[in-house]
């Protein structure tokens, strides 16, 4: 690989040392909060997308790109650990001990993580090898425009789900049966639009 490529997978791979501060978002998803990792997913996705559409209107160097993946993870966990700080009104305690042992643990998945970056973006890699860094930043701000349409049910299920496994326990069976033909026409009604638009 060229030290150019080099240094873009370096940037890219800063996303999985950001990962390690994803904790706060299990403590949400473990609370059943699914609203605030929505709401923090979508105010990052809408920062990381305007990030991209200014650096494509201003034409700029592929390496600032390669910067918004990390962008949007900083600025997901930060509104996630402000909302974390405002709600256990502290700061919680740190024990080296157990930080020594996660670290020890965890290097065979900081190598396949490595290897799973590799992966994912080697259409990048190659169409920098074939075409250039300009096609490469066009077609990555294409990629990430796209995905925006492909978190919205991601979304919207993490939100859902807790709502169903309520009703669950609450309702009678046939009524459940209702509840869920319900939900599933709405999901289907709102995919129609975003098809149809």
């Amino acid at each position: 690989l060229g030290d150019k490529t080099s240094i873009l997978i370096l940037i890219l791979s800063l996303s999985f040392f950001i990962d390690s501060f994803l904790g706060v978002k299990e403590y949400f998803a473990a609370n059943q909060k699914f609203i605030y990792i929505a709401t923090s997913g979508i105010i990052a996705l809408l920062l990381a997308s305007v990030y991209r559409v200014l650096l494509v209107s201003y034409e700029s160097n592929l390496f600032l790109f390669a910067f918004a993946i990390p962008f949007q993870k900083i600025i997901f966990i930060l509104i996630l650990f402000m909302i974390f700080l405002k709600e256990n009104k502290k700061k919680g305690g740190y024990n080296n001990i157990i930080s020594k042992s996660l670290i020890n643990d965890s290097w065979p998945l900081i190598f396949s993580s490595f290897s799973g970056i590799l992966y994912m973006y080697q259409d990048q890699i190659l169409i920098e090898y074939f075409y250039g860094f300009n096609d490469v930043g066009i077609y990555v701000i294409g990629c990430k425009l796209v995905m925006i349409f492909i978190s919205v049910p991601t979304i919207l299920s993490n939100i859902i789900y807790p709502e169903i496994i309520k009703n669950e326990k609450k309702l009678s069976w046939s009524n459940f049966e209702n509840y869920l033909i319900k939900i599933y026409f709405s999901y289907i009604v709102i995919a129609s639009i975003f098809i149809a638009i």
